[in-house]
C-alpha cells in the first residue's frame, strides 16, 4: 500500500500540479514541448540511479526526442523583421497579438 501511496503522491499529484504550474506561465505549445524531455531525462537517470545500461538505439531515441524539443523551439520564435514593426505593428501577423508568428 506505500507503493501505491508513492505512485499517487509522485506521479499523479505532483505532475499535475508542476503541469498546472508550467501551463500558467507559458504558452500551451512551449510546454507541451517540454513533454519530449521526459524520455531522454529518464535514461539519464536510469543510467545514474539505477546503474542501467542503455543501448546505442536508446541513445539514439533520446537524441531524435531532443532534436525535436530543439526543432519545435526554433520554429516557435518570433519573426523579427522590418515589414512586421516599422510599418504596421503587429497587425499583419494575422494573428492575436499575444500570439507569436512560425517561422515557415
Amino acid at each position: 500500500t506505500l507503493a501505491i501511496a508513492f505512485l499517487a503522491v509522485f506521479s499523479t499529484v505532483i505532475a499535475t500540479v508542476t503541469w498546472s504550474y508550467a501551463l500558467a506561465r507559458t504558452p500551451a505549445p512551449h510546454a507541451a514541448a517540454f513533454l519530449y524531455l521526459v524520455a531522454p531525462l529518464s535514461i539519464v537517470i536510469a543510467w545514474a540511479w539505477l546503474g542501467e545500461r542503455p543501448s546505442a538505439m536508446t541513445w539514439a531515441g533520446g537524441a531524435v526526442a531532443l532534436a525535436g524539443v530543439g526543432v519545435v523551439r526554433w520554429a516557435a520564435r518570433p519573426v523579427h523583421n522590418e515589414h512586421n514593426h516599422a510599418e504596421n505593428g503587429d497587425r499583419d501577423r494575422g494573428a492575436h497579438p499575444g500570439v507569436l508568428a512560425v517561422r515557415r
